[in-house]
Parts: C-alpha cells; sequence; structure tokens
C-alpha cells in the first residue's frame, strides 16, 4: 500500500502527464492550422507558462515531501 507521499506524487506526476498532453495538443493545433503569427505567438507563450507552472509544482512537490 503506497503511503501518503508516494500518492501525492503519483498523482502530482499523472496530472502532469495529462497537462502536458493537452499543451501539446492544443499548442499543435495553433502552429500548424492558425492563420498567421498571433496562433504562433499564443503558443510560445502557453508552453514558456506550462514550463514555469511545471517546475513550481515539482519545487512545491519536493517541499511537501
Amino acid at each position: 500500500m503506497p503511503t501518503l507521499a508516494q500518492s501525492i506524487t503519483i498523482l502530482t506526476m499523472l496530472f502532469l502527464f495529462g497537462y502536458w498532453t493537452g499543451i501539446f495538443l492544443l499548442s499543435y493545433h495553433l502552429i500548424r492550422f492558425g492563420i498567421g503569427t498571433h496562433p504562433r505567438r499564443i503558443a510560445f507563450t502557453m508552453i514558456l507558462g506550462s514550463v514555469f507552472l511545471t517546475i513550481m509544482s515539482i519545487m512545491l512537490l519536493i517541499n511537501i515531501r
């Protein structure tokens, strides 16, 4: 039986996997099917924000454990 810390880690990793899958799909569609440069700028900003949020969540996860 996993401990509470292991359960939190597993849930966080599953959430991040789903989150990054969604970010990839949304960015791909914005870059591939967007007209002009505006969708590409939105995708780039979204990816930078996702990297920042992922780093912050991993840092908080390390502090919880």
